[in-house]
């Protein structure tokens, strides 16, 4: 058995380890002799962490969280955090027998670089997951200076672990080219893109949770449903998202917003509306997003366009498409144009060209024509849970 040691870092949010790790994880697990613990540092307390635990012991995944604080500031709490995840993670290596290690984006690549002669001397494989641009998307959305010693500390600490790297996972292939700009051609065969799948046993239409859905919201038979699902803020366009809900309401007549935000505080206070008894901000478990899809007609999934955008692939979208939903947004991210651009199934809507909208949204009703079997038979062939696993096992068989 080969054990491998998942290094993630998340300040607020734990859900993306039970939506998406813990599924890719599983499946690499049944077809193969590899063995995943996850070891994560998060502010995350209570409930949330013996659910997350609970979750991973009936899925076969060991999961060890590690408290980060935010007490003396968000800088001095993670930098106290690396460096007692730094003893404890050596101490795993030498105890549990691990043979190779995993670091998810920026903060757990600075604590894998600070041991790499370590892990040199005890042969220890390491696979970086490159979970898209997060230093870039700083600088693009969240005013991060790309000059400042943070920033640059941060790239060269990214591109170390590119360059130490055995094998380097991405969301898209866009971002291998970019990656492979920085670091040399010569580095390219070890990348491999893995778009985030789902799995389709999960992810599925149904007809009775459609019905039971639509009546608890108040739908009429005849009114139709947009859906947006995860995260938002200025980077997602939420702005223009709502403007064009008003400017489709205005024009059809017919229309609900369904929102199932991540941060469900932070939607009911920005989603602005002209037709608020039309918008509906939910919080749901993640177990039953499938239901809230199927009761919904379009999926919506925008995106500021930027330069950290090449290395997404949304997950939204997936999750979209396995349910048999049209899609309605921006594909300026990742392989999404050369995926999705030629299908009948998506209205591409770019985010800098909001004065083409009011033409282009007379495509809806054509939208709603589609057929949902055709769209979910599509999303099986491009975002499987499936093809994820195997492009892991790929990237681990590699080593």
């Amino acid at each position: 058995m080969k054990k491998i040691l998942y290094i993630t870092w998340d300040s607020d949010r734990t859900n993306y380890l039970e939506s998406l790790f813990f599924p890719i994880f599983q499946g690499v697990q049944k077809k193969s002799d590899y063995r995943f613990t996850v070891f994560q540092f998060s502010w995350a307390k209570g409930s949330e962490l013996s659910r997350l635990s609970n979750l991973g012991e009936d899925l076969g995944i060991k999961y060890i969280h590690h408290p980060t604080s935010r007490e003396k500031g968000r800088m001095r709490g993670s930098l106290h955090a690396l460096w007692q995840g730094r003893r404890l993670i050596k101490r795993m290596i030498d105890n549990e027998g691990y043979q190779v290690i995993m670091p998810r984006a920026t903060m757990p690549a600075i604590l894998v670089n600070s041991l790499s002669s370590f892990l040199k001397k005890r042969k220890i494989k390491v696979v970086f997951e490159a979970d898209g641009f997060p230093i870039q998307e700083r600088i693009d959305f969240s005013g991060l200076n790309p000059d400042s010693l943070q920033a640059r500390f941060s790239l060269k600490q990214e591109k170390r672990m590119l360059v130490l790297a055995n094998a380097v996972l991405t969301r898209s292939k866009k971002a291998i080219d970019i990656h492979v700009d920085r670091i040399g051609e010569g580095q390219r065969p070890k990348f491999y893109a893995a778009a985030n799948g789902r799995n389709p046993d999960f992810f599925k239409f149904s007809k009775e949770k459609r019905r039971e859905i639509r009546k608890s919201l108040g739908l009429g038979e005849s009114e139709v449903c947009w859906i947006y699902v995860g995260s938002l803020g200025p980077a997602y366009g939420e702005e223009d998202l709502m403007s064009l809900f008003d400017l489709a309401q205005k024009r059809f007549g017919n229309l609900h917003l369904l929102v199932l935000p991540n941060d469900l505080d932070y939607a009911k206070e920005n989603l602005r509306t002209e037709y608020s008894d039309r918008v509906h901000i939910l919080n749901v478990p993640f177990k039953e997003i499938p239901y809230y899809l199927s009761a919904a007609d379009i999926g919506l999934n925008f995106r500021k366009n930027a330069a950290s955008l090449s290395g997404l692939f949304p997950i939204k979208l997936g999750e979209y498409l396995l349910c048999g939903l049209p899609i309605l947004g921006s594909l300026n991210m990742g392989d999404a144009e050369s995926i999705l651009g030629d299908q009948s199934f998506v209205l591409n809507l770019d985010l800098d060209s909001v004065e083409d909208w009011k033409g282009r949204i007379e495509r809806l009703p054509s939208l709603l024509q589609e057929d949902r079997l055709a769209i979910r038979g599509f999303a099986l062939e491009h975002f499987s849970l499936d093809s994820s696993v195997n492009t892991y096992l790929e990237a681990l068989n590699s080593l």
